[in-house]
């Protein structure tokens, strides 16, 4: 019974996203944000790299999948992996819907923020303009990859070690808080985005413009490290090498349970954890 209820709320949140989306659509988009403060080189430097690597990985990603589901002639576990992502990527705006928690570097905004076009969604913060020649590559390549990488290692050690699967599984989970810390960190130092309000407690650098919020390493790890985890399970732990379920089905269930998860990631990192520490910003990263 799981599996059709999980199916039945990724068709909600699929119904719910596609309503935003094409309000805002229709709307033209949301006004941008926009400065005229000169953009650091450092900064410019990362940004035009950022163009060019990150449609490239998530072209070089898609071929991949693309490919294993030629030569299958099925849905994959990376294809699933990757459209349950792609579905996932309406809620990226929802960091901003009660404050100034996140901020993009301006010169990466494109058409605005579509969060309150979203139904039911009261929007009282300054919400977050999305950089849709970058983000939609993250949620099609890079976040897919990532967790892809995390059932890749988990096979690996349980291939190669005798550990239980809980280590493995403890181990994998950590070695995808490295790679997102160190993800955080360089993209921060490059003043690509940055985290203006923060639950002072539990951050690093509280009060400066690079703080970061631990707990956003914590919960985005382990958005990236679920998927990776529920494939190591089902492909490696029960031997099944695809999904054994209608592809329909399948897609819409996975849909269910990363959008609910990362739904309960948004709701405690931007909204119920209180944000006591404001950083002063400059001005291409206030969001």
């Amino acid at each position: 019974m799981l599996l059709p209820a999980l199916a039945v709320v990724g068709a909600a949140f699929v119904a719910f996203q596609l309503w935003g989306y094409v309000s805002w659509g229709l709307d033209g988009g949301s006004a941008r944000f926009e400065t005229d403060a000169a953009i650091p080189d450092f900064a410019e430097s990362a940004l035009r790299l950022g163009r060019i690597v990150t449609p490239a990985v998530a072209v070089l990603w898609l071929a991949f999948v693309t490919r294993g589901v030629v030569r299958a002639r099925a849905l994959t576990w990376p294809a699933l992996i990757t459209m349950a992502w792609a579905l996932t990527y309406w809620q990226e705006s929802l960091a901003n819907v009660t404050g100034a928690r996140f901020a993009y570097n301006a010169e990466l905004y494109d058409r605005g923020d579509w969060t309150d076009h979203l139904p039911f969604v009261d929007l009282t913060g300054p919400g977050l303009p999305q950089p849709l020649q970058m983000e939609t590559f993250v949620f099609v390549g890079m976040f897919p990859l990532f967790s892809w990488g995390a059932a890749s290692l988990m096979r690996a050690l349980h291939r190669r070690t005798s550990w239980s699967p809980w280590l493995v599984a403890l181990v994998g989970y950590l070695v995808v808080l490295v790679v997102e810390f160190a993800a955080e960190m360089r993209s921060i130092a490059q003043d690509v985005h940055a985290y203006p309000e923060v639950f002072g407690a539990l951050s690093i650098r509280d009060g400066a413009p690079d703080q970061f919020p631990l707990y956003e390493n914590w919960l985005l790890g382990l958005m990236w490290f679920l998927p990776g985890l529920l494939v190591f399970v089902l492909r490696d732990l029960r031997d099944q090498d695809a999904p054994t379920i209608r592809p329909g089905i399948a897609v819409l269930a996975a849909a269910g349970a990363l959008n609910t998860a990362f739904l309960l990631y948004n709701l405690i990192a931007f909204v119920w954890l209180p944000a006591d520490t404001v950083a002063p910003m400059p001005p291409w990263l206030n969001p």
